[in-house]
């Protein structure tokens, strides 16, 4: 199975899905093209923050997939 999703949450997808007896094969539709920084980059903005929080996001959900795995008595299952 492709799972095609954005490369940003691609590894909670990835733990979402690998509950399933599927195998898996990531598919991000586009990968990020790595920026052209100015000296204005390196003030904070509202980016930044959305940035933040996005990725924050993500790993509250990994955390939140490994905690309900161990609960269940899976500690080693995807």
């Amino acid at each position: 199975i492709y799972l095609v999703t954005d490369a940003f949450h691609e590894r909670r997808a990835l733990i979402a899905f690998g509950r399933f007896p599927l195998t898996l094969t990531a598919a991000p539709p586009l990968l990020d093209i790595p920026p052209v920084l100015n000296a204005g980059d390196f003030v904070p903005g509202l980016g930044g923050w959305v940035a933040s929080y996005h990725a924050i996001h993500e790993w509250v959900g990994c955390a939140w997939y490994a905690l309900r795995r161990r609960l269940a008595g899976r500690p080693d299952a995807p």
